[in-house]
């Protein structure tokens, strides 16, 4: 599944480019030529890739058989990005083996409750007798982002209900999780932040320039300094995930460029920036619209500009629209229309498509009857 971003109008516009099935395996190289068939079917070259991001599945990132490598062979200049948002999933999980056998712990203690039918509707009428916000646990899942973050908030919401519930079920249970009540608050009001900056990078239209601002207020956010040995260790891990949104260069005058002294700048970009400040149309579009929509109204009448802006503009920061296609595709492929086939019914596409039907235009290409 493949989403292209691109100048549309008065703005960048993003939608899905292609889905296909994968006839024998995922492999790299069987991916790419996936890409490069469809592209040469709808004859695009190549090089119009500015830039793409990916998960970080060897297939996809591989040094020597990875997609990413074989792109680059054909597109040198090529910008390729490890989706943000797996990037900073992956930096929340390096906590201690000490805080990770409490968090075991918790997830314990959330099972015994959730996974048997009786012990959570017993648990959901103590809940009720207590006067709870709340009636549920929320059940912990790897393959969701969010999950840790949304579990350990809502047990500690209720901890005291379930240690009084636990008490009467498993009390080695309930002694080790009331032994780990630090660790746990911590690792919820942790996986907490890390939920808060997962949020901001998710979505339509995020940038690299947003993506970049994002993850380095979390890299400076003093907060990360509690729990020390534990926070230094993934603050470590996110500079070294991170390195290249931090080396990323965003001059000033890109999200500000009616703010910025000319002087004050590269040379080579000088005039240019000064034939922008003093276009009146584009001041327009950026009081009303902003920089994004500036750039992508007015951008290629300055060329030098164009060529320094067009990657931190179009270029993907994550992989989330592909996701949450995926996501989208498990819901309509249930085991009643496990025949439909995806790809050829054009049902996923419908689904996940940002165009709006012009259906003026539709309905004047099809004859009206003729006894109308």
């Amino acid at each position: 599944m493949a989403y292209a971003r691109f100048v549309s109008g008065r703005d960048v516009a993003e939608d899905m480019l292609f889905i296909k099935y994968l006839s024998a395996d995922t492999r790299g190289e069987t991916i790419f030529n996936a890409l490069k068939e469809y592209l040469q079917e709808k004859s695009i070259p190549l090089g119009n890739i500015l830039a793409c991001a990916t998960d970080g599945a060897p297939a996809m990132v591989g040094r020597y058989r990875g997609f990413a490598t074989f792109l680059k062979e054909r597109v040198p200049q090529v910008l390729t990005v490890h989706c943000v948002l797996h990037r900073h999933n992956l930096a929340s999980k390096a906590i201690s083996p000490s805080l990770h056998q409490s968090l075991n712990t918790a997830v314990k203690a959330i099972n015994q409750i959730k996974a048997h039918a009786l012990n959570d509707r017993l648990f959901r009428q103590l809940c009720g007798e207590n006067d709870e916000a709340f009636e549920r646990l929320l059940l912990h899942t790897e393959v969701r982002w969010l999950s840790k973050g949304n579990c350990l908030a809502r047990l500690c919401e209720l901890f005291q209900t379930v240690l009084e519930f636990l008490q009467g079920v498993d009390a080695d249970l309930t002694e080790k999780l009331l032994s780990c009540r630090a660790d746990i608050h911590y690792l919820a009001d942790f996986f907490g932040k890390m939920n808060e900056v997962s949020l901001k990078l998710q979505g339509e239209a995020v940038t690299l320039v947003h993506s970049k601002a994002t993850v380095l207020d979390d890299l400076t956010d003093n907060h990360l300094l509690r729990y020390t040995d534990h926070l230094k260790t993934v603050k470590a891990d996110l500079e070294v995930r991170f390195r290249d949104l931090n080396e990323l260069d965003v001059p000033e005058w890109v999200t500000e460029p009616f703010q910025v002294d000319a002087s004050s700048i590269d040379g080579a970009f000088q005039e240019s920036l000064i034939d922008l400040q003093n276009d009146e149309e584009a001041k327009a579009t950026f009081r009303t619209s902003g920089w994004r929509a500036m750039l992508a109204t007015h951008g290629l009448r300055f060329p030098l500009l164009w060529e320094k802006t067009c990657v931190l503009l179009l270029a993907f920061p994550t992989s989330y629209l592909v996701e949450q296609g995926f996501s989208q595709a498990l819901h309509l492929q249930t085991k009643y229309r496990n025949r439909l086939n995806l790809v050829d019914s054009g049902a996923l596409r419908l689904k996940l498509t940002s165009v709006c039907p012009d259906v003026k235009k539709l309905a004047a290409s099809h004859q009206a009857q003729g006894s109308h």
